[in-house]
């Protein structure tokens, strides 16, 4: 039996280890290609730790964790959404009214069951009730034509439409990262483009605003 708990802020610590290691691992697929280092991927799970809005959302199958999801504050002074932050005030939006969703990671013998749906709505539901009025995510942009694209691979765009996000595509947006590039595994730094999806929350009338 599946179950999903939810940790926030520092709680997130007992949890930086494994889900570094998850990161390094899922994120070697297409289309991350991805590249990771587990020192920096340690420092980037404990900046989640150092808010204490940000959430880390985890399946767990009986002690086993089989998938995770995290989210922060669009306006957190975190690294995580600096380089985000600074293009939203660079193009006259206000990033306090956003709850971003970092990575989901699920072991590849768990997808299928709807756990992403799960992970984000238990977030969700967290965030709606500190008054957060949107969330956002960034998905990785590839070309069609990628060479290292799996046979038969299929967009995830369906699955944020049908969870209530929709793209946005006139926000530009391009991160650095160690990216694969062939199948031999060799890896550059260079820059990948993203899309921007986003949703709104229903209004919850009792809903208060710590985050302004």
């Amino acid at each position: 039996m599946l179950r999903i708990e939810l940790f926030e802020g520092k709680e997130v610590t007992q949890f930086i280890e494994e889900v570094s290691r998850l990161r390094i691992e899922i994120f070697k697929e297409y289309p991350y290609l991805y590249e990771g280092d587990l020192e920096y991927e340690r420092n980037y799970m404990a900046a989640y730790a150092k808010d204490p809005h940000a959430l880390l959302a985890v399946a767990f199958d009986d002690k086993k964790i089989v998938g995770v999801s995290t989210g922060i504050p669009l306006n957190s002074d975190s690294i995580i959404v600096a380089d985000l932050k600074q293009k939203f005030h660079a193009i006259g939006r206000d990033p306090s009214l956003y709850y971003y969703y970092g990575e989901v990671i699920i072991l590849p013998e768990y997808r299928g069951q709807g756990l992403t749906t799960k992970l984000y709505a238990t977030k969700e539901a967290r965030a709606q009730n500190w008054g957060y009025e949107k969330a956002c995510i960034l998905t990785v942009k590839r070309p069609d034509e990628h060479p290292l694209k799996p046979a038969g691979y299929r967009p995830t765009d369906q699955l944020w439409e049908r969870l209530g996000f929709h793209k946005d595509p006139r926000f530009e947006i391009e991160f650095h990262w160690e990216t694969i590039i062939d199948r031999q595994g060799t890896h550059k730094d260079m820059l990948n483009p993203m899309e921007f999806w986003e949703k709104p929350y229903p209004q919850l009338q009792f809903s208060h605003r710590k985050h302004a």
